[in-house]
């Protein structure tokens, strides 16, 4: 039987990075923790052992720059992220799903022959997905994919009227970590029934805060002058019914 490997060496160095477990591991410190820069900075030494010095770099500067805002800092996280082979990238795999590889126009692309579909919808802070915008389908069906590894602090959901109401009721994992819920929505109930779920999560209806949900009593009929308010009597007359005429 073959001894079991030294962790960190043999195969485990081969492997990509973006799917080794240790990133993985990495990707959810992160989540647990969004108000946190040490584990970003942890994650940007571990890219850095692992071959990808630029995402350790665009994570240190874009940590930096919350701190003390510079010039030099912002030209070079421009230059970073508009670098097709990485800005583009790293949204496909921070936002599997939403950000797709697809094929492109121009076949001599650096990508060779792919491009990146949906880049603009992901907004990068502090190294990692900070601000998402899209329809509520998409985030219906690739949310769950998402939460759990980034963190995600603000969500933006366009066209969320086209999803049944009772799909809603699937995603309050994918919701709750927030701190900010966007819902462009015509509906009087979606966002006060999200906003009183979803304790903590600033739930708003474009741009403005939800209200509450108020559920107010029935009112009671009061039956007009001259009116019994008891049921009549199916088998009485109509004539014996108070206040009914048989004329």
């Amino acid at each position: 039987m073959d001894e079991p490997r030294p962790r960190g060496s043999g195969e485990e160095n081969a492997m990509p990075p973006y799917t080794h477990p240790d990133w993985q591991h990495l990707l959810r410190a992160v989540a647990s923790a969004p108000a946190d820069d040490l584990p970003r900075l942890v994650a940007a030494d571990w890219l850095d052992e692992h071959g990808e010095a630029d995402r350790a770099e665009f994570i240190r500067i874009q940590v930096e720059r919350e701190r003390a805002d510079r010039p030099e800092l912002r030209w070079r996280e421009v230059a970073l992220w508009n670098n097709p082979l990485c800005g583009p990238l790293w949204a496909v795999e921070a936002c599997p799903g939403l950000v797709t590889l697809t094929d492109a126009a121009d076949a001599g692309s650096p990508l060779r022959g792919l491009g990146v579909n949906g880049v603009e919808r992901v907004t990068f802070r502090r190294g990692f997905p900070h601000r998402i915008d899209c329809r509520a389908e998409q985030w219906a069906t690739f949310g769950s994919g998402i939460v759990p590894r980034q963190p995600v602090r603000e969500l933006f959901l366009t066209a969320c009227d086209a999803v049944p109401f009772e799909r809603w009721w699937d995603m309050p994992d994918t919701l709750k970590p927030l701190a900010v819920l966007t819902l462009d929505t015509r509906s009087i109930t979606l966002a006060p029934l999200l906003r009183d779920h979803l304790d903590g999560v600033d739930v708003r209806v474009n741009g403005r805060p939800a209200p509450r949900l108020v559920l107010a009593a029935a009112p009671v009929a009061t039956p007009p002058a001259g009116m019994s308010s008891a049921p009549p009597n199916p088998g009485e007359p109509a004539a014996a019914r108070p206040g009914l005429s048989s004329e």
